[in-house]
This record gives structure tokens, C-alpha cells and sequence, in this order.
């Protein structure tokens, strides 16, 4: 009489199959039955526990509850639109203009006009780097000037899409509530520029009246 091995369904549809008990090895690992038993016995044991790495993310409750306004998508969207025109040097925001007219009209300027400006102070930032380092490479002006190339080029590079990154920010930052640290890493850009991008956001938001 032959054994047909049934192991348990996994606890979700689409998720991998959860790791089972293996007679062979009498390990937890992730088991392929067939017809003849046990087919192939691949994934982790009890013994492989000890070599694993294990990193814990703790949410940051300490800004307390996030305000109300980046809940609501009409909110974000007019906070978002404020600050691009704000970049773009807008004082007050045309009239009869939607958020997304608005976003477009701020990202046109943006790229005629800023982008020009950063990337002829980028370059310039380089080249008084290069040679004070060729000069004296334990210069304490250095540091300083490493940081402003990190903040130009990380203001350089979001440039195109900047609409998103503030769309971002909001949802990792205050949805999530996820600490600056962890949103400036899935944005990819400095933590400096990451905290500088926060404080407008916040005073955007304070300015249209949304606590």
C-alpha cells in the first residue's frame, strides 16, 4: 500500500506555501512531496536560524498623530500644488488654475529657469572641491562643501519629478509614519534635503490653512 503525502494548504492564496515538519530531518524547512514521500527538502531549518540577520523598524511615535489634511487626497493634492509654484517663485497662485494646471505650469518653470541655475552651481561646487582637495586634502572646508554637492545634486535630480517625491513623502512620512531616516532612503535623496523638503511641506500646509 503506497502513502500519499497531502501537506497543508498555505494561509494565503498567493503567498508561499508555509514551512513544514520533514520526518527526514526532523527540521522545520520548506518540503515538495510526491507520490514517493519526500521530494526535495530546501529552505531554512532550526540550525540556520542562528545564522540569519534580523533588523527591527520601529514606527517613530513620538511626532504623535499625523494632522488630518494628509488623509485627504483633495488636501495633499492642493499642498503639493502650492509648494511646486512656490519652487517655481509664484507668490500667490494664479487664479482659476486647478492643482494639476498648477503643477504643470510650476514644472514648466522649473525646468527652463532652475534647472540651468543648479546645474551651472553644481558644476562650479565641483571644480572649487577638486582643486582645494588637490591643494589640501584634509581641508575643513571639505566637508562642507561635500555636503552642498549632495544637496544641489539631490535638488538636481528630483527636479523632473518632484510632483511625486512630495506625493511620497506624504505617504511614507505621515500616512506610514515612518521616521525621516527611512522616507529620505525610498526617495533616494539625502537625509538633509529629506528634512529641508518636511519643514516646507509642514509650512505649506500651515499657510493653506490646514492643521
Amino acid at each position: 500500500m503506497q502513502i500519499h503525502y497531502c501537506p497543508p494548504m498555505p494561509a494565503h492564496q498567493t503567498l508561499s506555501p508555509e514551512p513544514q515538519f520533514s520526518k527526514v530531518s526532523y527540521a522545520v524547512k520548506r518540503a515538495t512531496f510526491g507520490r514517493e514521500g519526500v521530494r526535495s527538502m530546501d529552505g531554512l531549518a532550526f540550525e540556520d536560524y542562528t545564522r540569519c540577520h534580523a533588523r527591527v523598524s520601529k514606527l517613530n511615535c513620538g511626532r504623535g498623530f499625523p494632522p488630518a489634511w494628509v488623509n485627504s487626497n483633495r488636501q495633499c493634492a492642493e499642498v503639493i500644488a502650492r509648494q511646486m509654484l512656490k519652487r517655481a517663485g509664484f507668490r500667490e497662485p494664479p487664479a482659476g488654475k486647478s492643482p494639476t494646471e498648477q503643477l504643470q505650469l510650476a514644472q514648466s518653470v522649473l525646468m527652463k529657469e532652475r534647472k540651468p541655475r543648479l546645474e551651472q552651481l553644481l558644476k562650479s561646487l565641483a571644480c572649487e572641491y577638486t582643486n582645494l582637495k588637490r591643494e589640501n586634502p584634509h581641508a575643513e572646508k571639505l566637508k562642507m562643501l561635500r555636503r552642498e554637492i549632495q544637496i544641489v545634486d539631490s535638488q538636481l535630480l528630483i527636479l523632473s519629478r518632484a510632483p511625486a517625491v512630495y506625493a511620497m513623502l506624504i505617504y511614507y512620512y505621515w500616512r506610514l509614519a515612518w521616521n525621516g531616516l527611512q522616507t529620505a532612503r525610498v526617495l533616494h535623496i539625502q537625509y538633509e534635503h529629506c528634512r529641508i523638503l518636511i519643514m516646507r511641506v509642514k509650512r505649506t500646509a500651515k499657510e493653506l490653512g490646514f492643521d
